[in-house]
């Protein structure tokens, strides 16, 4: 009887852990966050993040990039100078 009830919550466990794994795929994102002050670093913190970044460039002083995630497209400006998220815009339609 033991042996069932560990093969069952070794099977609900594997089960949950499944059922999560995409909820826990990517970090979220928040104003404040600090991502870095180059182009290579935002793009690597997003990357390492889960994000797929499409398009990145520096405008203006601030850090601008496109990208995806759980078919949600978002666009992310940065501080350059202090590496922090200043705004986030959902653009999926």
């Amino acid at each position: 009887m033991k042996h069932q009830f560990r093969k069952f919550a070794m099977l609900a466990a594997l089960v949950a852990g499944t059922a999560l794994a995409p909820a826990l795929a990517h970090a979220e994102l928040s104003v404040g966050n600090v991502l870095g002050t180059t182009i290579s670093q935002v793009s690597a913190a997003l990357e390492q993040q889960g994000y797929s970044v499409s398009e990145i460039e520096m405008e203006d002083g601030k850090i601008e990039a496109e990208v995806t995630v759980d078919n949600q497209a978002l666009e992310i400006e940065v501080d350059a100078a202090t590496g922090k998220i200043l705004e986030l815009e959902n653009e999926t339609e």
